[in-house]
């Protein structure tokens, strides 16, 4: 047991002195096992053991690095479901994943990151409170890609933030309308086309499904609802899309 503790306190030292000997715009990687994925663009990557090395710093990697947190979010009311760690696999797979999408996603201010075990809802690969986000184990085994999985919850709080965008546009663009005149609450019943079934939820999930779509399905948002697909390429600009990985 103690050679045990004392070789993995070798192994943290040799890693903080390979760390210290990276190059400006390089980050030190530990070595760990990497799970097959499918990355952002539909290419699948393979298992592999990947040994400690330098790598070149994915855009966005200052800030989204301290916003990876352990815990659970200060607001959140599953109290069931169980945090954990973030593994060096994890990080890494997250901060190449955000490193593509789009500024409008990407430059969120004020986002945590959180990490647990899984959702109380057990085929939810991550969630969102409006203001943080949390990813679940799933999110690291799932058929999508871990980056369109972050757009979806990221859009949930762009949607949250009020005055970003012209929801009241986007709502009549996506078929949602309003029950009476002045009403705050709308329907969809006459809408014949839904992009995912559980659009029919919501608004601020139709919404999400858009942005994603947008970004991940961009030919079957175009013709499923193109009046929203319009709006989306308005109201965000010719930028929002991905972005080349790791500038």
């Amino acid at each position: 047991m103690l050679l045990k503790v004392i070789f993995g306190l070798l192994l943290l030292c040799i890693d903080a002195f390979a760390g210290e000997q990276c190059l400006v715009g390089d980050h030190w990687v530990e070595s760990h096992h990497r799970r097959a994925y499918v990355r952002y663009d539909a290419v699948p990557v393979r298992s592999t053991t990947v040994n400690g090395h330098c790598r070149k710093t994915p855009r966005g990697y200052e800030t989204w690095h301290s916003r990876l947190s352990n815990g659970r979010p200060g607001i959140w009311g599953y109290t069931r479901e169980k945090s954990k760690k973030w593994s060096v696999e994890e990080t890494e797979r997250f901060l190449s994943a955000i490193s593509v999408l789009p500024d409008k996603l990407a430059h969120l201010k004020g986002v945590f990151v959180y990490r647990m075990k899984a959702s109380k809802d057990l085929a939810n690969p991550a969630t969102s409170n409006g203001r943080d986000i949390v990813l679940y184990d799933l999110a690291f085994q799932h058929k999508d890609s871990l980056s369109q999985i972050i757009s979806h919850e990221l859009s949930h709080i762009v949607y949250r933030k009020t005055g970003v965008v012209d929801l009241d546009r986007f709502k009549r663009l996506a078929g949602w309308k309003q029950l009476s005149k002045g009403s705050s609450v709308y329907t969809a019943t006459k809408r014949k086309i839904f992009i995912q079934e559980d659009s029919r939820a919501s608004i601020p999930e139709d919404f999400s499904n858009h942005l994603e779509h947008y970004l991940f399905k961009n030919d079957s948002l175009k013709a499923e609802s193109p009046y929203a697909y319009k709006w989306i390429q308005k109201e965000f600009g010719l930028k929002f899309k991905f972005q080349e990985e790791g500038k």
